[in-house]
């Protein structure tokens, strides 16, 4: 463990700290009044450096993106039975149509962009969402594993539990997504034992699915579940 423990933020940020040094700075985070403002400090200037190599699609992209869409079978995905959920399974089918195409347009150019989550108020981590008094939580049953996802309106926070979730072959990444009327909106690549981000709008659903290694600008496969947070 290093002597100087605020030193450890930097590092923090960039997800370069051992599983005892993570539990340590972020009981730290709680306490500190100078680490949380410098880590949402750094946050901020690593997500400014994924924007600059962020490239523009092509003009043509989003009318042979909707032809593709309405020429494709729309397959239902893996879903958690929610409530209204035939009205999601038609929005999220239309998101994995429209998500093919794009990877197959953008075939050979991977974007290195990725959106870092959204911890909020300094201090907000998945253990204290979990805790909330408030807290919703739901357990997700997946093959060889599972996920847990809690939710606490006084915080304003959702938080992913991926500890239990299977391992992945090398190369292969879990990556959260907002899906909202837009489209998917990447909540981050779950490379740690958890995430947490800002609750999303009420109509808004949350989905996983694996990606290549640092992540993807838009999903490139089936979502291995898809969830409501207001059905928490």
């Amino acid at each position: 463990m290093t002597p100087d423990i605020h030193t450890l933020a930097g590092a923090y940020v960039l997800d370069a700290v051992e599983p005892d040094e993570r539990a340590a700075f972020e009981t730290h985070l709680s306490q500190c009044d100078s680490c949380p403002q410098e880590v949402a400090s750094l946050r901020r200037a690593v997500a400014s450096w994924g924007g600059s190599l962020a490239l523009a699609p092509p003009p043509e992209l989003r009318t042979r993106v909707l032809g593709q869409v309405e020429r494709t079978r729309q397959l239902p995905p893996l879903v958690k039975e929610v409530s209204s959920a035939a009205r999601r399974r038609r929005r999220t089918a239309r998101w994995l149509a429209a998500a093919a195409v794009v990877v197959a347009v953008a075939a050979g150019g991977v974007a290195t962009q990725q959106a870092l989550e959204d911890n909020g108020p300094a201090g907000v981590t998945a253990a204290q969402v979990f805790s909330s008094s408030d807290a919703e939580t739901s357990t997700i049953a997946m093959r060889g594993g599972r996920a847990r996802i809690a939710l606490s309106r006084d915080l304003g926070r959702i938080a992913l539990d991926a500890s239990k979730m299977p391992p992945l072959p090398d190369g292969r990444v879990y990556q959260l997504w907002v899906i909202d009327e837009t489209g998917p909106h990447s909540a981050g690549v779950v490379d740690r034992p958890s995430l947490t981000l800002k609750i999303p709008a009420p109509d808004a659903q949350l989905a996983l699915t694996t990606e290549p290694a640092g992540g993807s600008r838009r999903p490139t496969t089936e979502p291995l579940f898809v969830v409501l947070p207001s059905d928490l």
